[in-house]
Parts: structure tokens; C-alpha cells; sequence
């Protein structure tokens, strides 16, 4: 037997067994798929699901809580309202600030 005749025979046994492999993950898939809507679809699904997240919530309010007193701690409070680049450009095109006359006309 040559070489490459044992090089085929092996490419060919490898196959079959990923082939087995990727049928046995199917039907794993399969299961996953078929417990999945049965757990979804089950009456109580959305009360479960209801209280998980409220559990979730009140975990983490208080670190939630600490986050946003840092943020706000960083957040500039000085911002007058209109002043910020985006919202001058907007009252510059607005209608009532093209009457005036050193702005140019759009």
C-alpha cells in the first residue's frame, strides 16, 4: 500500500466521523431547540422571568445608584442651555435667526 493510498483511506475515515460528529451536534441543537420553546412557551414563562428581573434590579441598584452620582460628579453643571457648538449652529439656521442680518443666508 502507497502512501497515498493510506493518505485517502484515512482522509475518508476522518470524514465519516466528522460527518457522525456533526449529526450527533444536530441533534443536540435538535434538543436545545425543542426545550427551548417549551420553556418559552410554558404559561408561567413570563412571571418567571418578571421576577428574575426584579431579583436583577434590586442587586444592582445600588451600585447603579453609585454610578450615576460619579457621573453627575463629572458632567459639567455650568452647560447654559443653547450653548454647546451643535445647538448654536441650529438656532444659527433656524428661521427666526435668518431675519438677522450678520448671519449669512442659507
Amino acid at each position: 500500500m502507497n502512501t497515498v493510498h493510506r493518505r485517502h483511506e484515512f482522509t475518508l475515515c476522518l470524514q465519516t466521523e466528522l460527518k457522525g460528529i456533526k449529526a450527533k451536534a444536530q441533534k443536540f441543537e435538535d434538543d436545545i431547540e425543542l426545550w427551548r420553546g417549551r420553556f418559552t412557551g410554558a404559561p408561567e414563562y413570563n412571571s418567571v422571568i418578571a421576577s428574575r428581573l426584579a431579583v436583577w434590579e434590586q442587586s444592582e441598584r445600588e451600585e447603579n445608584e453609585m454610578a450615576l452620582k460619579i457621573m453627575r460628579s463629572v458632567s459639567p453643571l455650568c452647560i447654559i442651555p443653547g450653548s454647546l457648538p451643535v445647538n448654536i449652529d441650529f438656532r444659527a439656521r433656524s428661521s427666526c435667526m435668518r431675519r438677522t442680518p450678520h448671519l449669512p443666508p442659507h
